[in-house]
């Protein structure tokens, strides 16, 4: 039965970054099997000395504490996209992808961790492929969103075969990934298989570069300058190599890329209104703003503080609050359907302790004594800026990418098989 659950992740990681459905349909099967699989008490001894799975559990139970204690279970953020009530939400979100580290972390074999990994990469190719045959036109981009095969905001400006938050994310985490693989292949002489990832590696970042997600391409500098000064530590060279590499990457994207020229001018002159104008009626404006109103709103008392907003009514709290003490931003970002931070929206929607929870997450994966350290500490650094930009746990397309890859640097933390 395990040979069978291992087959199946590969499948997953294959799968989740194309399809949500089929990423459901398959952790539905392997979900079955895992019961099937017994060995119970084994596994609750793996998950009860597991820090990274019960401070992912503790959020999605401090979450549910919080709806029971509201006063209603259809005012928290989130509700309006299809979820009936905030159970329903922790239910089919945060309790799912927790259901997808559980059995990672339990039945998941190290030997197949490499074809995992494998699968996951051959799926992001998929994805560039698409991303490609959007930007130069290659397809009937109409016709394919029509009939559902083609997500409905992808067009040769923005050529995302997903969110462009989320799909900078999978790309960043994609390159590196690579980068890790390439560097250490460099021992061997597979000239090759060399040759073909570091093809891969530069049509990834051409790719990140061309599309509108600053978060992926944001945390790639920083989860590149992290790798290279964890791998290389005190060798001048490669540190000289990091910055120059670095800045030569941000100079010939700004150059070279409409999208993301146009996107750092915006940033910029959003930045420019907030300070001189207060006007948070923009992109970077309205999340400053929710920023503002959110820090505000949980230091007003200590009931807030602690507890939040209260999940089950955690919007209307908070939206509320806003119209009654910001009344100039919160006409800015009324309309936006959750917080764009996840620590914030983790504290408000849990309480201070679902805050200290995912702090702690970031810490356990941090201190893990992994194989992989130096991509290890990358990933943490893509993860942990990524809460900043939105809420990546609350999404299954990201929560799944995220567990995905907590999951794996748990995995090799592991020196002897269970």
């Amino acid at each position: 039965m395990n040979k069978y659950i291992n087959y199946l992740m590969i499948l997953f990681a294959f799968v989740f970054p194309l399809s949500i459905a089929g990423a459901n349909l398959i952790l539905g099967i392997m979900s079955i099997l895992w019961i099937l699989e017994g060995n119970f008490k084994e596994k609750m001894d793996i998950l009860k000395k597991d820090k990274i799975f019960l401070s992912l559990l503790g959020i999605s139970l401090l979450i549910i504490i919080s709806t029971l204690l509201s006063k209603s279970y259809n005012n928290g953020f989130l509700i309006n996209t299809g979820l009936k009530n905030e159970f329903d939400f922790v239910f089919r979100h945060l309790l799912w992808s927790d259901v997808l580290y559980m059995i990672f972390s339990t039945s998941i074999k190290k030997y197949y961790l490499d074809k995992i990994i494998s699968s996951f990469l051959i799926a992001m190719f998929i994805n560039e492929l698409i991303s490609y045959s959007i930007f130069f036109n290659l397809i009937d981009i109409n016709y394919l969103k029509k009939i559902g095969l083609l997500y409905k905001l992808a067009y040769p400006n923005n050529p995302s075969p997903m969110n462009h938050s989320f799909y900078s994310l999978y790309l960043a985490i994609t390159i590196l990934i690579l980068l890790d693989k390439l560097i250490k292949h460099n021992k061997t002489e597979n000239f090759i298989l060399k040759v073909g990832m570091f093809l891969f590696l530069l049509s990834a970042t051409t790719n990140l570069f061309i599309n509108g997600g600053r978060t992926g391409q944001i945390a790639i500098i920083l989860g590149f300058a992290i790798y290279i000064i964890t791998y290389f530590k005190t060798n001048i060279k490669y540190l000289f190599f990091n910055l120059i590499i670095s800045l030569g990457v941000l100079i010939s994207a700004y150059s070279f890329s409409p999208v993301f020229k146009q996107r750092i001018n915006l940033a910029k002159n959003n930045l420019i209104s907030v300070y001189k104008y207060q006007n948070f009626c923009s992109s970077w404006g309205q999340r400053i703003g929710m920023n503002i109103v959110g820090f505000n709103y949980l230091f007003q008392n200590p009931k807030n503080f602690i507890f939040g907003g209260f999940a089950g009514e955690a919007k209307k709290n908070y939206l509320t609050y806003g119209n009654t003490h910001y009344k100039k931003i919160f006409h800015c970002f009324k309309n936006e359907q959750h917080l764009h931070n996840q620590y914030l929206q983790l504290w408000i929607d849990g309480g201070i302790f679902a805050f200290i929870l995912i702090l702690y997450l970031l810490y356990n994966l941090l201190i893990l004594k992994t194989e992989i350290s130096s991509l290890q500490y990358a990933l943490i650094a893509v993860i942990s800026f990524s809460f900043i930009s939105d809420v990546m746990l609350y999404r299954l397309q990201t929560a799944f990418l995220l567990l995905f890859i907590m999951s794996l640097i748990n995995k090799y933390s592991i020196k002897k098989e269970l």
